[in-house]
């Protein structure tokens, strides 16, 4: 991103690019049951929800939720690059042709079968981590599109290791009922005799305050969905349509720069500051919670998945 800025003289775009890489990104994959962490721990946990049930109930929210962001991005940092230099970047793009080779009808075929997998999955039952394990197994032995240096200079042995340990705490937790006790706390403070509304407001404000403090995605998400899950045991509310309100908490609303991996990663000499992710992030819980109320919940009911 920042070759190409720099490249296309449009420095001065820097902000909302960096914003946009490093907050909104993860909502454009997580739609997809496959398309991240936070997607896949969820439906761990829900289990039994096939990748076309999880895209019908999350695409709408999650792409919702992203023409949010993007939209406050386009008021707040306004566009200076040039006509001039899009048109220019488009007949640069549209001059150059594409040469395949037998690798990349390889890659093609073999990442189309298994997105073809992935959406029959409520026919034929398959785990979508089997697709994507004989998938990479036919992507290393016939392609040369993996490359095991770079795949092991990423941040994916680590996640693993830290999914690993977040479950194992999460046992722990549960064995001494930790758990059980934030959430009686909780249920002091906010009585089951109030409003439908008011109570998942509640609930999904403490979630994102929890989330808030938790300087990770995976570790939040692994913390969170139990903690969800929990409280709608106690309200008596839909275990899964709650569940599912959490990933675009964890996804979406970011407050500091050490809140995830791709903030992180894009804050280093982008030209942001806390201040700029700080107000993302107080704009992004708002629409949250308007979102739920006025798009998610009606769009569920449509679907038969209610909170009640």
């Amino acid at each position: 991103m920042r070759s190409f800025l720099e490249f296309y003289d449009l420095k001065e775009e820097t902000k909302r690019a960096y914003l946009a890489l490093g907050v909104l990104n993860p909502l454009a994959s997580s739609a997809i049951l496959t398309g991240g962490l936070t997607s896949i721990i969820t439906a761990g946990y829900l289990r039994d929800v096939s990748w076309l049930q999880w895209f019908i109930w999350m695409a709408v929210p999650y792409y919702i939720f992203l023409l949010c962001g993007l939209s406050y991005l386009l008021l707040m940092y306004k566009a200076r690059a040039t006509v001039q230099q899009v048109t220019a970047l488009e007949k640069e793009q549209l001059t150059e042709k594409p040469e395949f080779v037998k690798e990349d009808y390889w890659i093609i075929g073999i990442i189309t079968c298994t997105v073809l997998l992935w959406v029959t999955d409520g026919i034929h039952g398959l785990d979508p981590a089997v697709p994507l394990l004989v998938a990479f197994g036919f992507l290393t032995v016939f392609t040369k599109a993996v490359n095991w240096k770079a795949l092991l200079a990423t941040s994916l042995g680590k996640n693993i290791l830290i999914i690993g340990s977040m479950l194992s705490l999460i046992n722990v937790l549960e064995q001494y009922e930790i758990l059980a006790s934030l959430t009686f706390k909780f249920t002091q403070l906010v009585s089951q005799e109030h409003s439908l509304l008011l109570v998942v407001g509640s609930i999904l404000l403490f979630l994102g305050l929890l989330n808030m403090l938790i300087p990770n995605i995976t570790v939040s998400i692994t913390l969170l969905v139990p903690i969800a899950m929990s409280l709608a045991d106690t309200y008596q509310l839909n275990e899964y349509a709650l569940v599912l309100l959490v990933p675009m908490i964890v996804d979406g609303i970011k407050f500091y720069p050490a809140q995830s991996t791709p903030l992180v990663m894009v804050y280093n000499n982008s030209g942001l500051t806390t201040f700029d992710i700080f107000k993302l992030g107080l704009f992004m819980t708002v629409a949250y919670l308007l979102l739920v109320l006025v798009v998610v919940l009606p769009y569920w009911s449509l679907l038969g998945l209610t909170l009640s």
